[in-house]
C-alpha cells in the first residue's frame, strides 16, 4: 500500500513539474507596457499562452487606473466599485476554468484601464 501511494505521488509530481518549469512571463505590450493607444491584439498575435504562464502588466499608476473585472463587466464596459490597482506592476497567472454545462467557457477575468 505504501509503495502504491508513493508511485501515485511521484506520478503527480512528475506530471506537474514540466508545466511549472516551462511557464513563461509575458510583459503585456512588451517595451510599451500597458497603456492607451496600443493594439494588444497585434501584440498577442503569434504568441501561445498556456496555463501557468503569467501576464505582467506594467503601467503608469499616476496617469491610469487599472481594474481587474469579470468578463460580463468587461463586455458592458462597467467599472467596478472595487479599488483600482495602483502598483504600476501587476501579475496575473493564467489558470484553467472548466467549461460551463452548455459547452461554452464561463466568463473569465479581464483587465481594464480607465483614464
Amino acid at each position: 500500500m505504501a509503495i502504491h501511494r508513493s508511485l501515485v505521488i511521484f506520478a503527480i509530481v512528475a506530471l506537474k513539474t514540466p508545466a511549472i518549469s516551462l511557464a513563461t512571463d509575458f510583459v503585456v505590450g512588451d517595451d510599451d507596457g500597458w497603456k492607451l493607444g496600443i493594439k494588444y491584439e497585434d501584440w498577442a498575435k503569434g504568441k501561445q499562452f498556456f496555463v501557468g504562464d503569467t501576464l505582467v502588466f506594467k503601467y503608469n499608476a499616476t496617469v491610469h487606473n487599472v481594474y481587474k473585472v469579470k468578463g460580463d463587466n468587461f463586455k458592458s464596459c462597467t467599472v467596478p466599485s472595487t479599488i483600482a490597482w495602483a502598483h504600476s506592476l501587476e501579475m496575473i497567472q493564467l489558470s484553467w476554468q472548466p467549461p460551463a454545462i452548455n459547452g461554452t467557457f464561463a466568463a473569465s477575468t479581464a483587465i481594464v484601464m480607465v483614464g
